[in-house]
């Protein structure tokens, strides 16, 4: 276990081995070891951040330009690869 600073929201602001002193709305909490920062703190329990799976990062979709379905961005992707693997980059 692991302790976790809470937020009002729910939001999970900082982990901590050891608690220290926090402003009134800040609560610490002892979650398990495995949360992590996208999660959150509702009703007393953690509640796990799942992505969706077409879920693209905003950064491939920046360079993917316009189209940004998941084929477009496997196509682009694997082009991608092509490339690299012609130029003897990857193997």
């Amino acid at each position: 276990m692991k302790n976790a600073l809470i937020e009002r929201s729910g939001r999970i602001a900082q982990f901590s081995a050891t608690p220290f002193e926090v402003a009134p709305d800040l609560t610490w909490v002892e979650v398990p070891d495995d949360t992590d920062a996208l999660d959150t703190y509702e009703d007393g329990a953690v509640v796990r951040h799942v992505l969706p799976a077409d879920h693209i990062p905003p950064s491939v979709a920046r360079a993917a330009g316009s189209d940004n379905s998941v084929a477009a961005m496997r196509t682009k992707f694997n082009d991608l690869l092509d490339t690299l693997a012609a130029q003897g980059i990857i193997t």
